[in-house]
């Protein structure tokens, strides 16, 4: 079937543009652009670890720094299927 493809979306699309790496959780954000000229945009600040969010959104890149470093702290992964 040539005319179903399906293709998956960036990782920039559907966590946000990668900034910095703390330990093992990548700081990413979003910018949020108004539909009409009236407001400003904003923008949401999230800790994710390889393509999940573990975390956020946040106001500030640093706030989501000082979350990354506590997790880093508590020893939280992400964990796709855990055993029983």
């Amino acid at each position: 079937m040539i005319g179903s493809i399906s293709l998956k979306s960036s990782k920039r699309t559907r966590l946000g543009a990668y900034i910095c790496k703390v330990g093992y959780f990548d700081i990413r954000h979003k910018v949020i652009q108004p539909s009409k000229k009236v407001s400003n945009g904003s923008m949401e600040v999230y800790v994710c670890q390889g393509g999940h969010k573990l975390a956020g959104p946040f106001k500030s890149h640093d706030a989501a720094k000082l979350h990354a470093e506590e997790l880093m702290s508590e020893g939280v992964r992400y964990v796709k299927h855990r055993k029983r």
